[in-house]
């Protein structure tokens, strides 16, 4: 009696351990990504001088990235920015400025779905897309003046380039 008691209460928790995980599963995205998309015709207001870029990746999928700039002409190189996973841009771009004082340029990319950037979001996605941004950073700066950061979800991705 015992036994049949155990193996029921035991099959119980592992189905709804099994449930837990299922429902996890295909609901993290609400847990992992909290983006705050924008129209294409929003204007940014920074305090810092800054030009806005749209990279186009297919028909569908759109970078939009924010370059910041130093007040002095002369670059030291660039700081490219991967933030983390709330909202867009604009929640991050208060950070530039702790570089752009020390001569460094900062670009700032969306993800898919933050900002002004569009399309599916994919881990590989986000790859991709940040490869091609420090494939640009090189073109313009050189490999050795290109520094990745961070923030938080960013972290991750500015490992991986960084690999």
């Amino acid at each position: 009696m015992n036994r049949k008691r155990l193996f029921r209460w035991l099959k119980i928790v592992i189905i709804v351990y099994c449930s837990i995980g299922i429902v996890l599963y295909y609901l993290q995205e609400k847990f992992l990504f909290h983006p705050v998309s924008l129209a294409k015709e929003h204007v940014y207001k920074f305090g810092l001088p800054f030009e806005e870029v749209n990279i186009p990746f297919n028909e569908t999928d759109t970078v939009n990235m924010v370059k910041f700039f130093p007040a002095d002409t002369v670059r030291r190189g660039v700081i490219i920015y991967f933030h983390g996973n709330k909202e867009n841009i604009e929640r991050y771009a208060k950070f530039a400025a702790a570089f752009t004082r020390h001569g460094y340029e900062v670009w700032m990319e969306d993800y898919p779905g933050f900002g002004k950037s569009t399309g599916e979001r994919t881990e590989k996605k986000l790859y991709e897309q940040a490869l091609q941004v420090q494939k640009m950073a090189a073109s313009r700066y050189g490999k050795d003046s290109i520094l990745l950061y961070g923030k938080s979800f960013g972290t991750g991705i500015a490992a991986y380039v960084a690999s």
